[in-house]
């Protein structure tokens, strides 16, 4: 599912009419109880594009599931295999070959892509850099961090990068002047944190625009976009040189049927805009691709829902293969630098609930192995890097 796709949201399965039975109404398309006393001010909250109720600190209200209810997530307690969250003074995961995973669930956490590692609550951290809490955030191959966030003073959410150890950031300031409204583009970095691919509106509703870091001051946005044939152009992932990228692009900014894959280059004239794949290009034909993530070797990692939701790759024009065509209900790739695969799962055995559980697997489809179990991750995007 793509960062802002409401209609594909694919919550658990058996629980849609909970928040109804909790509040004692009819369900509506969301709905956020608040469980405070009488007369208390109600928390703030905000509806995300995916569909999810959040508070201003990230953590999750509730979800929309898939029969137009509604769901409330586990608690926040809750982590690897029901697991204890980490404590406090848990280190950020280093930092190396292995490669980490960016997910959200109750704000963002980071986990190394192995075995038995247990996921980091990234706000906590972030907290000790500047204050606030960040609605869209993306990690680059290197391992820097980018975000749509009200750190550093923006009341309003701006465009801001992290270091790969969290422990420093700034606002990312475009010809000396902050990014604002994205367009509920999620944002990509590159470059050693010296390349940034946001969201604006352009010549279509949804564009994407590039920024580049020289001298310590960040050059005026360009558009990316302009030859896309596309009214919205969103969810970007760059090439692990730097100089190109590939997105999804279609009719709406929700990633629903009739989805494809674009690319352009990163050149001064963005030069090379071209249609990589659409729901056509599969066998017999379908609804969707989305979800597009670069491999070491140019090709690219993708989301396409022909027969089933798989992650299929493509190689320059060629057809696209399946990776693995055992996993079914398998969704939004990313692809570390050392060429495994990062995917959401739902059809997990031991998930009769259907939530999205975060699997890695080698980039043939072999090895695979459980991460994070038993909590239904917010299908926004997986970030991938060192």
């Amino acid at each position: 599912m793509t960062s802002l796709q409401l209609s594909r949201f694919r919550g658990p399965r058996t629980r849609g009419a909970l928040v109804a039975a909790m509040c004692g109404v009819a369900v509506p398309l969301f709905v956020a109880c608040s469980s405070d006393e009488p007369g208390s001010p109600p928390p703030v909250t905000r509806t995300l594009e995916d569909g999810a109720v959040v508070t201003d600190d990230g953590a999750v209200v509730t979800q929309p599931a898939e029969d137009g209810g509604v769901v409330v997530p586990a608690d926040d307690a809750a982590a690897v295999d029901g697991g204890p969250k980490p404590p406090g003074d848990a280190q950020v995961p280093p930092v190396s070959g292995t490669g980490r995973i960016l997910y959200r669930y109750a704000g963002y956490k980071l986990i190394e892509a192995r075995a038995g590692a247990a996921p980091f609550d990234v706000g906590s951290k972030l907290a000790t850099v500047s204050p606030g809490s960040d609605s869209r955030m993306n990690m680059g191959a290197d391992g820097s961090f980018v975000s749509e966030t009200t750190r550093f003073g923006c009341s309003t959410p701006c465009l801001a990068i992290f270091s790969p150890t969290l422990s420093s950031g700034e606002k990312v300031l475009p010809g000396g002047a902050a990014v604002r409204d994205m367009r509920g583009v999620t944002p990509a970095v590159a470059g050693g944190g010296t390349i940034i691919v946001h969201g604006g509106r352009g010549a279509h509703n949804t564009d994407l625009y590039v920024t580049r870091k020289a001298g310590g001051a960040w050059s005026a946005s360009t558009l990316l976009t302009a030859a896309s044939t596309f009214a919205n152009n969103f969810k970007p992932q760059i090439s692990p040189d730097g100089l190109k990228v590939v997105f999804d692009c279609g009719s709406d900014p929700y990633g629903s049927s009739g989805t494809s894959i674009c690319e352009v280059n990163l050149d001064a004239g963005a030069t090379g805009f071209r249609k990589v794949i659409g729901p056509e290009g599969g066998p017999g034909g379908g609804r969707n691709t989305h979800s597009p993530s670069y491999d070491r070797d140019g090709s690219i990692v993708f989301e396409g829902e022909w027969t089933r939701e798989q992650v299929w790759r493509i190689r320059g024009t060629g057809a696209p293969t399946r990776v693995n065509g055992t996993y079914g209900n398998d969704n939004t790739p990313c692809l570390l630098p050392n060429g495994k695969v990062a995917s959401l799962w739902l059809d997990r055995s031991g998930n009769p609930s259907g939530v999205h559980e975060l699997k890695l697997m080698n980039g043939d489809g072999s090895g695979m192995v459980m991460l994070v179990t038993g909590v239904d991750i917010i299908d926004t995007g997986l970030g991938c890097g060192n």
